[in-house]
């Protein structure tokens, strides 16, 4: 549907690999601290959201509980 997602600061090893199918609920990675810039920070995960190649606003798209 031309959305693709970006997990950033991710441990370097990960599970899943490149055109791999994984379904809700599946491991693709455990947050890491790869960042060396946000080092001090306790450890984060960063998601970025694409459609169609232009960046978007991932909760124009995801439903929260919020």
């Amino acid at each position: 549907n031309g959305l693709t997602g970006y997990y950033c600061n991710l441990e370097p090893v990960i599970p899943v690999k490149t055109g791999q199918e994984v379904s809700g609920g599946d491991v693709i990675g455990t947050v890491g601290q790869s960042a060396e810039i946000e080092i001090a920070d306790a450890p984060h995960l960063h998601f970025g959201l694409k459609d169609s190649g232009k960046w978007i606003d991932p909760k124009s798209v995801i439903e929260t509980t919020e």
